[in-house]
């Protein structure tokens, strides 16, 4: 039962991963249909990241998309879609990454906001003016501390993304092992 509406809402490890996954990529296909101006645009005279638009800018579109798809299915009823989300209930989001605690805000989130009982997924984004290995490699290690079954938060799902001109890498990360996958998937 929903602490918050009084309505029953699915647990996240009750969500086919299946349609997360189909919701994403739909999502990501109309990103780039119709918003390619913001992965792409660079001016003549290329001069380093500050020329490009934010990466905030993309995941907020991202993000329009991805709700648009999700809320088409009764699964998804009852969690919020949030970016840029710091906070652990009252608490300021954080999560001991190299040993040091730190103040996290992941890209995306679908949660029920209030609690840890419906955290269904963690999403970081990178860009490909911005995404050097050591980047990379800290996402995944605060998707895998979002997830980990040792720390407060247990998302089911951890997503990083990485858009390039014409493609997007998928890494798909979770509790369970068998449910991990890694592809790329190139858009037109």
């Amino acid at each position: 039962m929903n602490q918050i509406s009084g309505k029953k809402i699915l647990k996240p490890n009750e969500i086919p991963k299946t349609l997360l996954k189909d919701c994403m990529e739909a999502a990501v296909k109309e990103l780039y249909s119709k918003d390619l101006y913001l992965i792409c645009n660079k001016p003549d005279l290329y001069n380093g990241d500050e020329y490009h638009v934010s990466e905030r800018g993309i995941v907020f579109r991202l993000g329009i998309y991805f709700e648009k798809y999700l809320y088409n299915y009764k699964f998804f009823h009852g969690y919020n879609l949030d970016a840029e989300y710091n906070r652990n209930m009252y608490d300021v989001k954080t999560l001991s990454v190299l040993g040091i605690v730190k103040a996290v805000c992941p890209d995306l989130i679908i949660h029920q906001r209030g609690n840890n009982n419906f955290n269904l997924i963690v999403i970081e984004v990178k860009t490909w003016w911005n995404n050097c290995e050591k980047d990379i490699s800290y996402d995944i290690e605060k998707l895998e501390k979002f997830i980990s079954l040792n720390e407060i938060y247990k998302y089911e799902y951890g997503l990083s993304l990485i858009f390039k001109q014409t493609q997007v890498e998928y890494n798909w990360i979770s509790q369970n092992k068998e449910k991990c996958c890694k592809y790329s998937i190139t858009y037109n």
